[in-house]
């Protein structure tokens, strides 16, 4: 699995008990792309909404067969929305709501996340 560079800003998502755990999001509506992760290990994943490959099917049903290649757990039964629903350093899993304001341009960064490629 390879990686892509993705534009992305960053949030500070919570668990039970922390309030400022670092995560990113993307804006689909600006780039076109979708995060995952491996609720196993907490890997992020980079999806291209883009891709025709992708029309009218489901990310499980897409991954079918793929594994994370951080801890090797079956993506089919481990991914999640990201950072909708992510794993913290602690282990324990948290939560983020972009909302729906967009923030400016200069606010991004770049990152690299694996790039989810459907067969």
């Amino acid at each position: 699995m390879k990686k892509r560079l993705v534009r992305c800003f960053v949030g500070f998502g919570m668990t039970g008990g922390r309030s400022n755990i670092e995560v990113f999001y993307v804006v689909p509506e600006m780039y076109a792309k979708a995060l995952y992760t491996c609720l196993e290990c907490g890997e992020v994943f980079v999806v291209d909404l883009e891709n025709p490959a992708f029309a009218g099917r489901e990310i499980a049903e897409v991954v079918k067969g793929t594994r994370c290649p951080s801890c090797n757990a079956d993506l089919n039964e481990t991914i999640s929305c990201y950072p909708q629903t992510f794993r913290a350093p602690d282990g324990s899993l948290g939560s983020f709501d972009p909302g729906t304001m967009i923030p400016p341009d200069n606010e991004s960064l770049v990152r690299e996340f694996f790039e989810i490629v459907p067969s």
